[in-house]
């Protein structure tokens, strides 16, 4: 059980750390974000997870033009990733 749990864990978690870089790579290249259907149901799919990032970061970033949202939640997506990781383990063990 506590393999097929943290293979299902990694997979989501590789899965979703993906879709993050494709939006961020993909940002660089879509000349009109609201014409490419691809590119929009990314953002639908990771802005949940950026959307609140961009948020607390908007107190700091005052005047900046670079978008660090992405490398936010990819630090906390990493933590979160090992956190359930170790209670997993520790459970289920």
């Amino acid at each position: 059980m506590t393999t097929v749990l943290l293979l299902a864990l990694r997979w989501f978690y590789n899965i979703l750390t993906a879709l993050i870089l494709i939006r961020v790579f993909g940002s660089w290249f879509v000349q009109n974000p609201y014409g490419s259907r691809w590119y929009m149901a990314l953002v639908n799919i990771t802005e949940p997870i950026l959307g609140p990032c961009r948020r607390l970061l908007s107190r700091f970033q005052a005047g900046m033009r670079v978008d660090f949202s992405p490398v936010v939640a990819l630090l906390l997506m990493s933590f979160i990733y090992r956190v359930l990781c170790s209670l997993i383990i520790m459970i289920f063990n």
